[in-house]
């Protein structure tokens, strides 16, 4: 109810304002003891009129996951706080946008939220996963990095998804998804049923090809509970950990084509394709 909570949200709002873009805000909700899902308990911070969507974040009572057929999409909406691979030496102990890295997989997942409110998945259920403290490590410190979905593997309960998709860095302008190592050793038949997928789609962006192995949340989440665990990301874009990854490096189609195929994906398991 303070409105100095809601500066930072004020001075966003100037920033992006020549860009006609949306404000969604994400308030987490507590927790109760008894694992049952309850109101919000950080009570209602003075939001500018610029905010267009607000969503709140609630943990659901056992009895509430209906079903055990169940894919995990998740994001990291966290951005690295040091823009460790500047350029410029004197930018380079400063947090980033995270324009590509950070927000775009989260961009396609509230998207998809709503498509999924408007066509309801009757067969399969999806988890949406945002998670933070995923991009806090230095190079080779393994154990700092991928923080948030670490400790959520350590609260999930079973039966856990039978897949889940990480979606990070899915907006370059020159997009080229190589197929990450560990996502084809973790979930080798689901990776070729995505990219065979998008090349039929049309997306030959998504490229038969592989990477060097990622340490993105999708290796910690199979490192942690061995659901078998993919990663849609496109490793090869210039502004990574530096002040360049702003939103006009992003692209529009590229966030379409990686919405759609998930999009297909699913509705497809949901059909049993």
């Amino acid at each position: 109810k303070d409105e100095g909570f809601a500066a930072p949200l004020y001075e966003l709002q100037e920033v992006i304002a020549p860009s006609d873009a949306t404000t969604i805000v994400i308030h987490h909700s507590g927790r109760a003891e008894s694992n049952s899902a309850i109101k919000l308990t950080r009570g209602h911070t003075s939001l500018t009129a610029g905010v267009d969507m607000v969503i709140a974040l609630k943990w659901l009572k056992k009895e509430e996951n209906l079903q055990d057929n169940r894919i995990l999409l998740l994001a990291h909406w966290d951005t690295r706080e040091i823009a460790d691979l500047d350029d410029d030496e004197k930018n380079r102990l400063k947090p980033i946008i995270g324009a590509n890295d950070g927000a775009s997989g989260i961009a396609i997942l509230m998207h998809l939220s709503e498509i999924f409110s408007n066509y309801p998945l009757n067969n399969i259920g999806v988890d949406l996963l945002f998670v933070d403290g995923e991009d806090m490590g230095r190079h080779g410190d393994i154990k700092n990095f991928s923080i948030g979905t670490k400790l959520f593997s350590k609260e999930m309960e079973q039966p856990y998804p039978k897949l889940a998709i990480c979606l990070d860095m899915v907006a370059d302008k020159d997009p080229r998804f190589k197929i990450e190592y560990f996502s084809y050793i973790q979930a080798e038949k689901q990776v070729l049923d995505l990219w065979n997928l998008a090349n039929s789609l049309g997306y030959s962006e998504f490229v038969y090809e592989l990477s060097q192995p990622i340490y993105d949340d999708h290796r910690a989440l199979f490192v942690e509970t061995g659901i078998p665990s993919l990663d849609i990301i496109d490793f090869e874009y210039p502004y990574w950990h530096t002040l360049e990854d702003t939103v006009d490096k992003c692209s529009a189609y590229t966030l379409g084509i990686v919405g759609t195929l998930v999009c297909e994906y699913l509705y497809r398991q949901e059909n049993g394709k």
